[in-house]
């Protein structure tokens, strides 16, 4: 777009910047806690969107942003459970254990060998808070249709050496 004076404006850098400072915003709110769990990704889509809206307003397609509105609440609403009921299904999860020592993993494996379960991987952290040293290791299951993973969670729970089990 030119005006009187010969002056080149170009309006698609106002949404350039928008897409970059909100790239920026999102990927601050993405973090990975102690139990190698990703958060904050339903927060950064959630800037996205609301930036993808703001610039459809400023440019005056309303419709656009009505309907993209409409779909953001039906996928927030409705998606959450159906990702649920998928991730309460799967017949692969991971699971992080913390253990008294680094040599109590050997009973753990041997403990999920035992119910036929198949291991894709191990992955051992020692961390020293202040009362000692904590071992923990994520270890990445496949789950037979037969076994339950809330037993086979409360089993590994009631072992002498677990301190903590969770499913992530």
């Amino acid at each position: 777009m030119t005006d009187n004076n010969n002056l080149s404006v170009d309006v698609s850098r106002i949404g350039a910047q928008v897409i970059s400072g909100i790239g920026f915003l999102g990927a601050g709110t993405i973090i990975v806690n102690s139990h190698q769990e990703v958060k904050g990704l339903t927060t950064a889509v959630g800037l996205w969107a609301s930036g993808c809206m703001g610039i459809a307003l400023g440019a005056g397609f309303y419709e656009c942003a009505i309907i993209g509105a409409l779909l953001i609440f039906i996928s927030t609403k409705f998606l959450d459970r159906l990702g649920v009921y998928i991730a309460q299904n799967a017949p692969n999860f991971n699971i992080y254990i913390e253990f008294k020592d680094v040599a109590d993993i050997n009973e753990i494996i041997h403990f999920l060998k035992t119910r036929n379960l198949i291991i894709y991987s191990t992955e051992l952290n020692n961390t020293t808070p202040e009362n000692g040293l904590i071992s923990s290791a994520v270890i990445y299951l496949h789950l037979d249709k037969s076994e339950d993973r809330i037993d086979l969670i409360s089993h590994l729970a009631s072992m002498e050496c677990v301190v903590i089990v969770n499913e992530i």
